[in-house]
């Protein structure tokens, strides 16, 4: 008599294992860190962050950074922003070096998309 496959206990091939711990693996939070703080990040970057990022942009011609505050409090929420702005504050950052710090914090947000800031999400597979 041949030797038949046994199917695994839990009803899933190899190849479907694999398949679910890629989905799985797609599906979690990302990790990046500004200076030290770590940052929970979403599994997805939205689309509508692209969206606030390029209306943000088109307004750096104003003082105002209202508009910054609003898109980096939605994406890391509350505690996590409050974090970045604390370490800022130890770290002594003057006033002059706003666009370079803000830089670096979205460069810590847009890095583990392999996105950099002006860049479509979808040019990084392309």
């Amino acid at each position: 008599m041949p030797a038949v496959a046994k199917k695994p206990a839990n009803g899933k091939t190899p190849a479907k294992a694999a398949k679910a711990a890629l989905a799985e693996l797609a599906d979690a939070s990302r990790i990046s860190h500004f200076r030290g703080v770590a940052l929970m990040l979403p599994p997805k970057l939205p689309a509508t962050f692209a969206l606030d990022m390029a209306e943000v942009q088109a307004s750096q011609g104003q003082q105002e950074l209202g508009p910054t505050y609003t898109l980096l409090v939605g994406l890391l929420g509350r505690g996590q922003w409050r974090k970045v702005r604390d370490k800022i504050a130890e770290d002594g950052d003057s006033m002059e070096q706003i666009g370079d710090v803000l830089q670096e914090v979205f460069k810590a947000i847009m890095d583990p998309y392999d996105v950099t800031p002006g860049e479509s999400p979808a040019s990084a597979t392309s």
